[in-house]
């Protein structure tokens, strides 16, 4: 089936947070070196058995990541949120969601009031532009968009593409809340901040938008955006 019909949303989610130019350095114990590009990928609702290096039953095949762990670092001792909105409250912030509202056995739900609270105001993304990195957010956003001020390019992000909410059609892009049956809201949007930090975001772009992607699948989608960001940086800003 295409429609998300639980909380099961594990690949709508790709962070870049830092392309950033070698031009900008820091000085460490004298030296100057460059500053590293960070690329963050979240997968939530994920199970500790679905990705391959965990599953003994070698019925899940995760390659690429698999590569990455045995190459890398593997943190296996840890505390995390079980479903979309948490995880993500806890990884920008830092900080256990219950501190700040944000805890709970549900995610948030199309057109809520309430969002990452705006106390919160060192989020991950805002502290990296605040070390001199670009910074975009592609995929899934589900922290709020109760007024323009909860959403990414408010939130420390320069680009977004992506969902504000957390349940989506993987080919159409309409929200599919199993709370909401019948719904039918285009939930992708492409944004940039102009020059006085107003967020940019036309009905023309957003037509656009919904033409050139409907019937192409969700992952395919952002890894594609995620890609054309990095490759279209220019080192010397």
């Amino acid at each position: 089936a295409c429609r998300v019909t639980d909380y099961l949303l594990l690949v709508l989610c790709i962070i870049i947070v830092a392309i950033v130019t070698l031009s900008i350095t820091l000085t460490v114990k004298g030296k100057q070196e460059p500053k590293p590009n960070v690329v963050l990928v979240i997968a939530d609702d994920m199970g500790h058995n679905d990705i391959g290096y965990y599953n003994q039953d070698n019925d899940i095949r995760t390659p690429f990541l698999d590569k990455l762990a045995g190459s890398g670092l593997r943190l296996d001792n840890y505390y995390g949120q079980s479903i979309c909105t948490p995880a993500r409250a806890a990884l920008f912030t830092g900080r256990y969601p219950f501190r700040y509202g944000m805890q709970g056995a549900r995610p948030l739900l199309y057109g809520a009031k309430i969002g990452l609270p705006l106390s919160e105001n060192q989020l991950l993304p805002q502290i990296m532009s605040e070390g001199g990195y670009k910074t975009a957010l592609v995929g899934k956003w589900h922290l709020g968009y109760a007024s323009w001020d909860y959403t990414p390019l408010k939130r420390g992000f320069d680009k977004f593409q992506g969902m504000y909410g957390g349940f989506a059609d993987y080919f159409t892009h309409e929200m599919a809340e199993p709370e909401s049956p019948g719904l039918e809201v285009f939930d992708l949007h492409e944004q940039t901040l102009d020059a006085d930090g107003t967020v940019v975001e036309t009905d023309e772009a957003n037509r656009k938008l919904i033409m050139d992607t409907y019937g192409v699948f969700s992952e395919k989608l952002f890894t594609d955006k995620a890609v054309e960001i990095i490759e279209a940086h220019d080192t010397r800003d």
